[in-house]
Parts: C-alpha cells; structure tokens; sequence
C-alpha cells in the first residue's frame, strides 16, 4: 500500500504562494504588469505609449527652443525698429531750411552711428549660431514623435532687402539727402514690420505644436497609468483572499500529513 501528498492539493498552494508574491510584487512597485509574464499584451502596449510620450516630451523641448528664436527675433526687430524712427526723426529735422551745414553734418552723425548700428544687429543677430536675418535656408524643427512630425522656418533675407532699400546711403548733411531719407526709412520700417509678423506667426504656431502635444501626452500618461499601474484597492483584496486560501490550503496539508502518520502508525 503506498500512500503520497495530494498533487492536486500541492500544485493548488504553490499557484497561491505565486500569485500572493505576485501581488506583493505589484503592490511595491505600484505596477500591476513588471515583466512581460504579468501581461504580454498589456506591457507592449505601455511600453508604445511611453516610447511616444518620450518623444513628445522632448518635441515640446524642440518647440520651446523655437519660441525663443522667435522671441530672439522679435528683440533685434524691435531694437532695429527703433533705430530707424530714430532715423526718420533725424532727416525730418535735417529736411529743415532753417538749419546750417554745420547742424545737418551734426545731425547725420548720428544717423551714420545708428546705420552702423542696425547694419551690426541684421547681420550678426544669430540663434545657436544661426543667423537669424542673413540665412539662406530653412531651420527644421522636430515637434512630434515620429519621423515626418516637423516645423520649418523659413529662411529670412531681411539683412539683404534693407541694403537693396538703399539703407547705407542715407545722407542727412543736405535737404535733398534728407527727404530722400523720409521715403527709405517708412520702406525699411515697412520691412521690418514685414518680418516681426512673420515671426510672431512663428512663434503662435510653435505655442500651439506644445498645447497639442501636452494635450498628447497627458492623455498618453493616463493610458500608461490604467494599463500599468497598481489598483491598490482591488490588489489588496486579492491579496487577503489569496493569504486565506494559503493559510487553509496549509492547514488542509498539515491535516493530511498527520492522517498519512496515524494510518502509517496502524500499519506499523
């Protein structure tokens, strides 16, 4: 006569003590899948998620750095701007008949200066070393996760069309030279206004390429989140439920292995 555990009894209480570790796994980690034997499908399909918000979070770090060449931009614009009011205002008071040669010679000097000045700001003005306003192509931004997810900026000429507006020959030392000034300068203001708009469409388009990817990956991270992490409140009762059916398959095993002593007894 031979007499042996119950397998059914045995193999019941270790599929128990797995899950209990299971849980406990899950519970510590506050992830409910840690290896692709918890949810093969479950843990692919997070791992795509978090791969694109990845690459999201980065695209807006790209998209960021494109606001601020448009802000950097939009500075030199705004400094050249004034430089050339400035202009104007210096050839409306030279265009006077009232002033000497001596006064307009005055006057001009400190148009050469504030040319010299605007010259300096078109042509070195740069981002990263980029020129922002003598470029001759396109800055391409990567603003999404995947390959085809870019935003250009077009090249600017602005250093270019100024100086074909006759920019270095203004003259404010005679009246002619000053009149002639009046009607460059509104053509370069009307320039530079030119290209402080288009930069501003540029940086309005690089602030909605963030709101849109924050939108993405904040509902990316909730996906993530009910996929992968822990429900505490259904893990802690399983876990109960399951420390019960160890303890009583235990006490099952221990009642058993002391009916098999006694009956060994008898036979002895």
């Amino acid at each position: 006569m031979v007499i042996s555990n119950n397998p059914l009894s045995t193999g019941s209480l270790n599929n128990t003590s797995s899950r209990i570790e299971t849980l406990f796994e899950q519970l510590s980690s506050a992830k409910q899948i840690n290896s692709a034997a918890d949810n093969a499908a479950g843990l692919a399909i997070s791992t795509s998620f978090t791969t694109e918000t990845q690459g999201n979070i980065q695209a807006i770090e790209n998209a960021s750095t494109g606001i601020s060449l448009a802000q950097t931009a939009a500075g030199s614009l705004e400094t050249v701007t004034d430089n050339v009011q400035r202009i104007r205002e210096l050839a409306v008071q030279a265009a006077n008949g009232t002033y000497t040669d001596t006064q307009r010679e005055a006057i001009n000097a400190e148009a050469q200066l504030l040319i010299e000045d605007t010259t300096n700001i078109l042509e070195e003005s740069n981002f990263n070393g980029v020129s922002l306003f003598d470029g001759d192509q396109a800055q391409v931004f990567q603003v999404g996760a995947d390959a085809g997810d870019t935003l250009s900026v077009e090249s600017n000429r602005l250093s270019d069309e100024i100086a074909e507006l006759d920019f270095s020959s203004i003259d404010l030392s005679t009246i002619e030279g000053a009149t002639a000034a009046l009607d460059i300068s509104d053509s370069i203001i009307d320039a530079v206004s030119a290209t402080a708009a288009e930069y501003g469409a540029v940086q309005n388009r690089f602030e909605s390429t963030i709101s849109s990817l924050e939108e993405t990956v904040l509902n990316s991270i909730e996906a993530t989140s009910r996929i992968q992490d822990t429900d505490y409140a259904e893990a802690t009762s399983q876990l109960a439920s399951e420390q019960v059916k160890e303890k009583v398959g235990i006490a099952m095993q221990a009642q058993a292995n002391a009916d098999q002593e006694t009956v060994l007894k008898l036979l002895g």
